[in-house]
């Protein structure tokens, strides 16, 4: 347990915990979480050896686990509404989503729908993981990819689409797409705008500042974490771990000063939001090197997530209110004031300016 909090990336420590959290039915979804993990590490370009074996045995464990929550009675009528009602299918497949554990399927058929609703960032966060489980599938790369670009993100868009476009290429929409993606690349190059390689910043420590908001009665409790000399290929689920040790000294039970925390990462994933400075919403699967600069995160930590009847998660108070609130504090607390102002300043701290002054 403690290689993969240390080593997120690491794929063989990910496989041996997912083994073994797949035995107890308590802990299954975060199986799920370590073996999407997996994929996902398989799938850059960066990793060396990519063993097919290891991934034919992560998504052996994945579509187990999709089995043992799937009701393909109730997941073919919500498709089969999305098609002659787009609106009430799709508060049907988001409600079977929330409500069934491991719906890759149903994560693909609500994806497609979001994207047509223009709702491209939930579009991504189903995606991004998932569409892993469907590698002689083009869609669910075609998707991911256009929601991507339809956030302005084309050098994360490029690399799906051409992958859509390798297992179709004559696709004439997946056609369309990428040489759209790529001229705007071409163009952001030529006016010296383009975000550096995402590759490039995997290698790059730097330092990130939380500001962290954990909600509790109602109210906001502020907080501010600096996080110095991160590699750029660590996960934000480092940065999960680091705001549950926070929740537990502030309001748990135990030894506040106890530096070891046994933490349900799943469940704390699901009780915070994260984004960016500039708004961006962030998702534990991105790494550190792909934070906007100046990496600052904005973390809202809930006591629990409510539903509503549909199964979607509602907040109190608003999401909007609490970052509104940490932004204010930030401004105003002297002691969150001086933090941000010497992250602000700090050259660790940005990481596009950086790569963009490397001559190499």
């Amino acid at each position: 347990m403690d290689v993969v909090r240390a080593a997120p990336r690491n794929v063989a420590a990910r496989m041996q915990r997912a083994k073994i959290l797949i035995r107890d039915e308590g802990r299954q979804v975060e199986a799920a979480a370590d073996y999407l993990a997996v994929l996902r590490e398989l799938a850059r370009p960066d990793t060396p050896d990519a063993s097919r074996e290891v991934r034919d045995a992560a998504m052996e464990g994945l579509w187990v686990l999709h089995k043992e929550f799937a009701n393909p009675r109730k997941l073919e009528a919500a498709v089969a509404l999305a098609k002659q009602d787009p609106e009430r299918g799709f508060e049907a497949l988001s409600r079977y989503v929330h409500t069934h554990p491991c719906a890759w399927d149903a994560q693909t058929h609500l994806a497609t729908l979001a994207l047509t609703r223009e709702h491209f960032d939930l579009t991504a966060k189903l995606l991004a993981q998932v569409r892993w489980l469907f590698p002689d599938d083009p869609n669910p790369h075609f998707v991911f990819g256009q929601a991507l670009a339809s956030k302005g993100q084309m050098e994360m868009a490029q690399r799906p689409l051409e992958y859509a476009h390798d297992l179709a290429p004559d696709d004439v929409d997946i056609q369309k797409w990428l040489t759209f993606v790529r001229k705007k690349i071409q163009k952001q190059q030529a006016a010296g705008t383009h975000t550096p390689s995402v590759a490039v910043a995997h290698h790059v420590a730097r330092s990130l500042l939380v500001l962290l908001g954990i909600v509790r009665y109602g109210r906001v409790y502020p907080a501010a974490m600096v996080l110095h000399k991160l590699p750029g290929d660590v996960s934000l689920a480092f940065v999960l771990q680091h705001i549950a040790t926070q929740e537990h000294r502030r309001f748990g039970n135990g030894n506040p000063d106890s530096p070891e925390v046994e933490v349900d990462l799943r469940g704390v994933g699901d009780r915070t939001s994260l984004t960016a400075w500039n708004d961006e919403p962030l998702g534990v699967e991105q790494t550190v090197g792909e934070i906007p600069d100046p990496g600052v995160i904005l973390a809202v930590l809930y006591e629990s997530v409510r539903r509503d009847d549909l199964g979607r998660p509602t907040f109190e108070p608003s999401l909007e209110e609490c970052r509104t609130t940490l932004r204010r504090v930030a401004e105003q607390d002297t002691e969150l004031h001086a933090k941000l102002d010497r992250h602000l300043k700090s050259p660790d701290a940005t990481l596009k300016q950086r790569l963009e002054a490397d001559p190499d």
